[in-house]
């Protein structure tokens, strides 16, 4: 099940990472034969298209604070920076180089990068303790799918204005041009 998450997380992440170009000089390195074997990973150019990722990865981490917040009813709860954050896009775009490069080559260092995905996705975000509290929940008190149906019902209102008060504040926050700064 984990090998599965895993599999969908990194499928996902390489679906919306766009190469931009490819720099043979970067890679010139692997193929000298000197001992130690190392190689400055900081240097690599961007292979991805940086701020689209970047602005998929906030709102993935903003995405799992709200489910976090809601599902423990509490608005102080923070997710670690580390959650989709900064450290793991600069792993994005290794991992993206790596795959662009010679998989095979560098199937350990892949290796690697993707545990620490995964190392993320459960420790730094936090989903499988959520998903645990859900499941646990659920054999406790019974999770049936006409009390689901009837809650959605019930509430369907209140849903679609939260929806919308977002949906204001996302477009009040929008610069009409992009020099503009957002207040």
């Amino acid at each position: 099940m984990k090998s599965l998450r895993t599999a969908l997380l990194l499928s996902i992440l390489i679906t919306f990472v766009k190469p931009q170009y490819y720099d043979e000089e970067f890679w010139e390195a692997f193929d000298e034969e000197e001992e130690p074997y190392e190689h400055p990973w900081y240097n690599m150019p961007d292979v991805i298209d940086r701020p689209k990722v970047e602005w998929y990865f906030n709102m993935s981490h903003h995405f799992l604070t709200g489910i976090e917040r809601g599902m423990y009813m509490n608005d102080s709860i923070v997710l670690s920076e580390d959650c989709f954050g900064k450290k793991y896009l600069n792993k994005t775009n290794w991992l993206v180089g790596m795959f662009q490069h010679d998989p095979y080559d560098h199937w350990i260092q892949i290796s690697a990068l993707s545990y620490q995905f995964y190392y993320m996705w459960s420790d730094k975000c936090k989903i499988d303790e959520t998903f645990k509290d859900f499941y646990l929940y659920c054999w406790n008190k019974g999770c049936y799918s006409d009390e689901i149906v009837g809650n959605t019902k019930l509430n369907f209102l209140y849903m679609t204005r939260a929806l919308l008060d977002a949906l204001i504040v996302w477009y009040e926050g929008v610069p009409e041009d992009k020099t503009q700064e957002p207040e």
